[in-house]
């Protein structure tokens, strides 16, 4: 018995299945642009990673995706089925599919967005110590795509 020679092709082909088996859709250009059709994208060849997940807003879904999205990358990295990747060098487009809006985002979108929120959250609870009675807002949660 010989072992199967592990082309890119092959490698790509069991990524995407392994990416489909977590719930995670890969669609081409003309597929992207079926689903999301109220929306601009650049046309290209490239496939896109479709990470649907709820969310308060760009952020958090950003996180919950590219969450979702490293367990498959991760688990391919180790087993060098992929060069190591770092979330330093991929954008991602977040879709409000209600609101029916685009949002391009980088890395230094999302985690200097939570630089800032960590030290502003620091400040309200200060803020929150000092007051007797607060009505908390909550707030609506949006269905997101990545």
């Amino acid at each position: 018995m010989t072992a199967k020679k592990t082309t890119h092709e092959t490698a790509e082909m069991k990524l995407i299945e392994s990416i489909k088996f977590v719930e995670i859709s890969v669609l081409d250009y003309e597929e992207l642009k079926n689903k999301y059709s109220y929306i601009s994208l650049p046309e290209n060849d490239e496939k896109y990673v479709d990470i649907s997940v709820s969310a308060y807003d760009y952020y958090s879904a950003s996180h919950l995706a590219l969450s979702k999205y490293a367990i498959i990358l991760n688990m391919f990295s180790f087993y060098n089925m992929i060069e190591a990747w770092s979330v330093k060098d991929v954008s991602w487009n977040v879709i409000n599919v209600e609101a029916q809006q685009r949002k391009e985002m980088r890395p230094k979108d999302l985690y200097g967005t939570y630089d800032y929120l960590d030290s502003a959250n620091k400040t309200l609870k200060d803020a929150i110590y000092a007051v007797a009675a607060i009505d908390p807002v909550t707030p609506v949660k949006t269905n997101y795509s990545a």
